[in-house]
């Protein structure tokens, strides 16, 4: 008998490891999952961040050299000129831009005006 029950208890420890392991498994995966879906929100985060800078840049420079330069700066800061717009108010200048960088979008307005 006394081998009867060794042999019990042995089946016993195999299902609690085999328990364990699932729930290891699972937990691996839900730390895989935020872990990717947190790398893609800080992404995002960065390429809005990157978008503005590029936009602020823009908007700043067109301000005093026009569409040319509003061009060239966004595209040395990693954007592309998506808008722009134009208006003089007599002696001033008001420019309106918008930017994309990668996915994302920014404006930015910029003024000669004091």
């Amino acid at each position: 008998m006394p081998s009867n029950s060794t042999c019990h208890e042995g089946s016993d420890r195999h299902s609690d490891v085999g328990q364990a392991l699932g729930l290891v498994l699972i937990a691996i995966v839900l730390i895989a999952s935020i872990a990717a879906a947190m790398a893609s929100v800080g992404s995002r985060l960065v390429e809005r961040s990157a978008a503005q800078n590029a936009a602020d840049a823009a908007a700043l420079a067109a301000a005093l050299g026009g569409r040319v330069e509003a061009e060239f700066v966004a595209d040395r800061n990693g954007g592309d000129l998506v808008s722009f717009r134009l208006e003089r108010l007599g002696p001033d200048v008001v420019v309106d831009v918008t930017v994309r960088v990668g996915a994302e979008t920014a404006s930015a307005r910029s003024s000669t005006a004091p």
